[in-house]
């Protein structure tokens, strides 16, 4: 399906599209509220700067390698959803549900994550370079080797968090709970040093 009969599908209005095949397609700038889009084709689609809401079904659906850059996706449930080399950049995801979301090698440069629900999430090789964790919960998530420069993670849930060879140079970690010792190894700390300072 292109971006044509989408549109005028959704002018016509219809919302139920589950299962479709929308892989590739380009569905930037619209507004996706009450879209059922349960267990979609959407990998490699174009939805930068769309709006999602809490109307929006995205269970089951494939979001490979979309491009979902400055989309607005806050209060959305995207637990288990696959989202893998997915781009994220300055996408607006506060609120939402991405536990056990499979993010492996995303693109979250930027992205506004407060109060966010991760837990359990693969989040390995992602970059969260400049994105905002304030109040999330990570916990049992997994960063290793993530790119976590300057991310803000203050007053966030690490209980269980693995951050294994991550890049946490700069990063605010006011308030968090600390991780366990085995979930560090090998991490550059915010003071970009390999050494664990004492107050983490």
């Amino acid at each position: 399906m292109d971006r044509e009969e989408f549109i005028k599908r959704y002018a016509d209005g219809e919302r139920d599209f589950a299962t479709a095949d929308l892989g590739g397609t380009d569905l930037s700038n619209i507004d996706l509220n009450d879209v059922d889009f349960g267990g979609a084709d959407l990998s490699g689609a174009n939805l930068s700067n769309s709006i999602f809401g809490l109307t929006t079904n995205l269970s089951g659906v494939d979001l490979r390698y979309a491009n979902l850059s400055r989309a607005d996706m806050q209060d959305v449930n995207l637990d288990l959803v696959d989202l893998r080399k997915a781009n994220l950049t300055e996408a607006i995801l506060n609120r939402s549900q991405l536990n056990g979301a499979d993010l492996r090698g995303a693109v979250l440069t930027g992205a506004q994550l407060s109060e966010v629900d991760l837990v359990g999430a693969k989040l390995e090789g992602a970059d969260l370079s400049g994105a905002i964790l304030r109040g999330a919960d990570l916990s049992g998530a997994d960063f290793s080797q993530a790119i976590m420069i300057g991310t803000d993670l203050t007053e966030s849930d690490l209980t269980n968090t693995n951050f294994g060879g991550a890049d946490l140079t700069d990063a605010i970690v006011y308030g968090s709970t600390r991780p366990q010792e085995e979930m560090i190894e090998n991490i550059t700390f915010p003071d970009g040093t390999k050494v664990k300072p004492d107050w983490w």
